[in-house]
């Protein structure tokens, strides 16, 4: 005979038994939950090249550190950093950024890359954001000389000498084309001429190579003059030399 109580302790084995499972996989289910709380995540809203919206978000209100990191210089080279800002942000908040180009604007005509990387702190792969912005060109004004300077490298020559003259233009940098025009004081025509000038090529050179013969004494006089770009034309300097062959 089987006792009375026997079917209903298998019953509540039974119960036991097939609770248990779910028992567990929802405990287990609630711990991961918990442990793998979203972190804050960042987000770069816009990016204009001098200035940025960083946005954070948290499930949380707590207060969250970020760096930001800016950078600029022309495309394909490497860019120099500017000073790294660093904020607190607090959760579903935005917050603007701005940061100061370099004391030397990029050469005119040339586009510049500028970049900016933001991070929480300390620096986490996982959790960083970064934009690259490039401007337009920057226009160029037109070619100007600011000053001249005609030399002679040798200020006496002897019999069958010739004299090394340059002229140094010292220019605003931007592209273009002067015109000038060398004279002598020996009663030779010298033709105008041309040079054309890059950008950013703020030094130019040009020689002239007078060649003396003959006895007696001279005192030779070279001068250089631009006759274009009309913002420089009629800027003038000359140099001396002595010449003797007895």
């Amino acid at each position: 005979m089987v006792p009375v109580w026997t079917p209903i302790v298998a019953a509540l084995v039974t119960a036991i038994a097939v609770a248990l499972p779910y028992t567990l996989w929802e405990t287990t289910r609630a711990s991961i939950s918990v442990e793998s709380a979203e972190a804050p995540r960042l987000a770069l809203i816009a990016f204009d090249g001098t200035s940025a919206q960083v946005k954070v978000s948290a499930r949380t209100r707590d207060e969250l550190q970020v760096t930001a990191v800016f950078a600029g210089g022309p495309p394909g080279q490497d860019v120099s950093l500017y000073a790294p800002q660093t904020m607190t942000l607090v959760g579903q908040r935005s917050y603007a950024l701005s940061f100061h180009s370099p004391s030397e604007p990029p050469p005119c005509g040339t586009a510049w890359r500028y970049q900016i990387t933001i991070s929480s702190i300390p620096g986490d792969s996982n959790n960083e954001r970064s934009a690259t912005v490039d401007s337009d060109a920057v226009p160029c004004p037109p070619l100007e000389v600011a000053a001249l300077f005609v030399t002679s490298r040798t200020e006496r020559l002897g019999c069958d000498g010739q004299a090394m003259i340059s002229a140094t233009m010292n220019t605003n940098g931007s592209p273009g084309r002067i015109r000038y025009r060398w004279t002598r004081n020996d009663g030779l025509t010298m033709p105008e001429e041309t040079v054309d000038v890059g950008r950013g090529e703020s030094i130019v050179t040009l020689p002239l190579h007078w060649r003396v013969s003959g006895v007696g004494d001279f005192r030779g006089v070279a001068a250089f003059e631009i006759l274009e770009p009309a913002a420089s034309a009629g800027l003038r300097s000359s140099t001396r030399f002595t010449y003797h062959c007895a």
